[in-house]
């Protein structure tokens, strides 16, 4: 297979960020979604879409979508594996009333194999083990520079899914 594995590009306003094509994404501190390298020889998952950040005096809203795109090729068995294409999707609200704290809801949405790509995998594991969807909706609450040497974070991101029928 010989095709461009990750496409990206981007504006960068005063106010407005966008990003299209292969994008990480994280939202908090990554509890509800990290989508990141983890290592620079293998993994590298990324998503297949677009993000838009923008900056509304205190409050900053972040909004996301798009397809899983991990690396391709498994370092063990040397074989090219297929896009997973899991839809996931993101919003994030913040809101900064003080310099010392934040607050902010976040809600992360994710549609397991929306295309029915993922035969081979459902094959092996019995359908009612894999989830059909996710969802985690949370908040936190940061208190930035609490104090000149201690800063406090707190993060709640309950999780809901179903199971798919077999």
């Amino acid at each position: 297979r010989y095709a461009p594995e990750k496409l990206s590009a981007g504006y960068r306003g005063d106010r407005l960020q966008v990003d299209l094509g292969d994008f990480y994404a994280s939202i908090g501190r990554g509890i509800a979604l990290r989508i990141r390298k983890t290592n620079e020889l293998s993994e590298d998952t990324t998503l297949l879409g677009g993000k838009a950040r923008t900056q509304l005096g205190p409050i900053e809203l972040t909004a996301l979508a798009g397809l899983s795109n991990p690396t391709n090729t498994d370092g063990v068995t040397e074989k090219t594996l297929e896009d997973p294409n899991d839809l996931i999707t993101a919003a994030d609200v913040s809101w900064r009333p003080l310099d010392w704290l934040v607050w902010s809801a976040h809600a992360v949405w994710m549609k397991i194999d929306p295309l029915e790509r993922n035969n081979e995998a459902r094959n092996r594991i019995q359908m009612s083990d894999l989830p059909s969807w996710a969802l985690v909706a949370g908040s936190r609450l940061e208190l930035p520079a609490l104090v000149d040497w201690m800063d406090a974070y707190a993060e709640f991101d309950p999780r809901m899914g179903e199971i798919a029928e077999p």
